[in-house]
């Protein structure tokens, strides 16, 4: 690429290996003060302002691409391709990776479609276990990175819950309390059909021995 100098194109810049320009442009509009912004290659343009060290730029790709998943009109393709891009880079930032989670729960019936129409995307495992932490959090209002953290940590509440609870606790709450288990253990089987069984089987003999040692 020709770099302008006092006026004439004399510096030659090596850009890095798979910047297209059409990404480079971009990044290079809002380097130098444009508002005008090409969506279809902000992943693109993100990825490489970071090797630029660019880190306006970077900010203010990510504020975009945060605002297109908390935007409930965005394309189902756009959502993919940014919950996809969260999921497999380890370059993307917690708070970026947080909201490609949350709106992929969110929106999951979306994102699966578009998924089921992009082979690759999303590995199938990972598209199983979206689908129910979007359960999940459809249910309990609670999102989670995985159904790992989220067994783990219903199950501790679970147990500080039933702690709680002297011997005149009413039956309704006792009744409550071992639907919720119920509930937990639905998740678990989920979890051992995804992930396999051995790991499932050993959290419930693990459940079920915290629960009669209390």
């Amino acid at each position: 690429m020709r770099w302008p100098r006092n006026g004439v194109c004399q510096a030659s810049v090596v850009m890095p290996d798979g910047l297209s320009r059409e990404a480079l442009l971009a990044a290079m509009k809002l380097r130098y003060g444009s508002r005008d912004l090409d969506v279809e290659r902000i992943l693109e343009a993100r990825h490489y302002s970071g090797i630029l060290d660019w880190p306006d730029v970077v900010r203010r790709l990510e504020q975009c691409l945060e605002s297109m998943l908390a935007d409930v009109s965005t394309d189902a393709d756009s959502l993919l391709a940014v919950v996809s891009h969260a999921e497999d880079s380890a370059g993307v930032p917690p708070h970026l990776r947080a909201a490609a989670l949350a709106a992929a729960v969110r929106q999951w019936s979306k994102v699966a479609e578009a998924a089921s129409a992009a082979e690759g995307a999303l590995p199938t495992q990972r598209q199983a276990e979206l689908g129910a932490l979007s359960r999940i959090r459809n249910r309990e209002g609670h999102v989670c990175g995985s159904l790992e953290e989220y067994l783990h940590a219903a199950a501790d509440d679970l147990l500080e819950w039933e702690r709680s609870l002297g011997p005149s606790a009413p039956a309704a709450v006792r009744s409550k309390v071992e639907r919720a288990w119920v509930h937990w253990r639905e998740l678990l089987f989920e979890y051992g059909h995804i992930f396999g069984t051995a790991t499932a089987e050993e959290w419930r003999a693990r459940g079920a021995e915290r629960r009669e040692r209390m």
